[in-house]
């Protein structure tokens, strides 16, 4: 689902260019509603293992640097507190010459949801508020606003945020509310969005628009269509003022495997009279360590021509992320852009440093940021049931394991030795059986996901 919800989020992306460039914009609610859970989901959790994925301790310093002048600047550093359970406490920040100057306190509710982050900056008359962010919640658990605010005037204004409405009925249907709002007051892009669903299926869709006055009015519909359970699309709506209307806009989706693990092309058409015409159509490709490319198509009058080409590649510990975007002009790819991340981690899987790079004005690959970890602690009241849940036999074994956990099907996987290098990757297949013929005696790491185990190779 995660690949999914990245796959969905660079659709987005693209969608939202080619409209400014071409005058064509498709809007899709589920999107919305992705990329703006997405953008808040790290408050759900107990703990943001965003970057700390595999890693089996957490550091207890980091050191922030910025790049200035062909050469890594110190910027700042902090300490950093936990909870028993791995949750954060606190942070103490500190400047070059060790003397605090700023913090950050997290807050939590009796169910260790996170509810405020809070960021207090040292002045002569003691520590003064500069910054938060609060979250607050229904009594289903679901997020019912996030919002940031800036302390200003001995008061806390409003900066921007997004509230939440959410709420269920008997007809197994669910609405849900994002409003955006400034100092208060709603944006006119807030949006109300009904889902109709069969068995925990979302069949349909509605899009409202915020007009003021607590009123919203229709905007457009979408109804997901099904083929043997396997999800083929989607069909576009407009509201007349009266009556839902069967509208210009109908996708078509392909998938890799009956599993939806992975979305191979999207066919959008328009209709022309009575006739559907393909318009445009996304492909993504699968590329080696989990990465994946993006090439969006247009298809007009009897031609077609490549828009824009975005590609992911990154390997499956996390030690680089590669963000390329690409612009078909004049009969050449034209490269817009390009973000790496990269990180480097120990033997143990701790992260030891994460370094941020983006293209400058002249197109160069320069790096921005980069941050140092240090001085480990095992969190022991870290609950590590779900890393270590692979469950397989034989081992030790001498050239294959069999999982015993139909979950994994078709998931990718990736098998690493001691010091972190990644020495056999793919997807797991039906049978379960991972083979490993060409591997040499020694201990190697499982990884699928979140999960890991250790793998005993012995050969004669």
């Amino acid at each position: 689902m995660r690949r999914l919800i990245t796959l969905f989020f660079a659709m987005a992306i693209t969608i939202a260019t080619f409209a400014q460039t071409n005058g064509y914009q498709i809007k899709s609610a589920k999107k919305d509603l992705d990329i703006a859970t997405k953008k808040n989901q790290t408050a759900k959790l107990k703990y943001d293992y965003s970057k700390l994925l595999f890693a089996s301790k957490s550091p207890l310093k980091q050191v922030h640097y910025d790049w200035s002048n062909n050469n890594w600047g110190f910027s700042y550093d902090s300490d950093i507190n936990y909870h028993a359970d791995g949750r954060k406490n606190s942070e103490n920040i500190k400047d070059l010459s060790g003397k605090e100057f700023s913090r950050i306190n997290y807050n939590y509710d009796n169910q260790n949801r996170l509810l405020e982050i809070i960021s207090e900056m040292k002045s002569n008359s003691g520590w003064v508020p500069y910054y938060s962010t609060i979250i607050e919640y229904n009594t289903q658990g679901d997020m019912v606003k996030y919002e940031d605010r800036i302390w200003m005037n001995k008061e806390w204004t409003i900066l921007n945020g997004l509230a939440y409405g959410i709420t269920y009925d008997i007809l197994n249907s669910s609405k849900s509310t994002i409003e955006s709002y400034f100092n208060g007051s709603k944006y006119d892009t807030s949006m109300m969005y009904v889902e109709f669903k069969n068995n925990n299926v979302i069949t349909s869709e509605e899009t409202y628009q915020y007009v003021g006055n607590n009123t919203f009015i229709a905007l457009e519909k979408y109804n997901y269509l099904f083929e043997n359970n396997v999800d083929t699309g989607l069909l576009k709506f407009s509201w007349d003022g009266t009556t839902w209307v069967e509208d210009l806009l109908y996708c078509n989706y392909e998938w890799s495997s009956p599993s939806k693990d992975f979305l191979t092309k999207n066919n959008i058409y328009i209709k022309l009279g009575n006739d559907w015409d393909l318009f445009q159509q996304e492909l993504f490709t699968q590329e080696n360590y989990g990465g994946f490319s993006y090439l969006l198509q247009d298809f007009r009058s009897g031609m077609w021509f490549d828009n824009m080409h975005i590609q992911t590649l990154n390997d499956s510990l996390g030690n680089r992320t590669f963000y390329i975007y690409d612009l078909y002009l004049g009969g050449n790819w034209q490269e817009l852009f390009r973000i790496e991340e990269e990180y480097n981690y120990d033997a143990e899987g701790n992260i030891l440093e994460h370094v941020y790079k983006e293209t400058d004005s002249k197109g160069d690959l320069t790096p921005i940021t980069k941050d140092v970890y240090s001085n480990f602690i095992l969190l022991t009241g870290i609950n590590n049931s779900k890393v270590n849940s692979i469950g397989f036999y034989p081992n030790p074994t001498t050239n294959y394991v069999i999982l015993k956990d139909e979950k994994f099907q078709y998931k990718k996987y990736s098998l690493m030795d001691l010091n972190g290098k990644t020495v056999k990757n793919g997807y797991v297949p039906s049978s379960l059986r991972l083979e490993f013929d060409e591997l040499t005696s020694g201990l190697y790491i499982l990884r699928i996901e979140e999960h890991q185990t250790k793998i005993s190779i012995h050969k004669n």
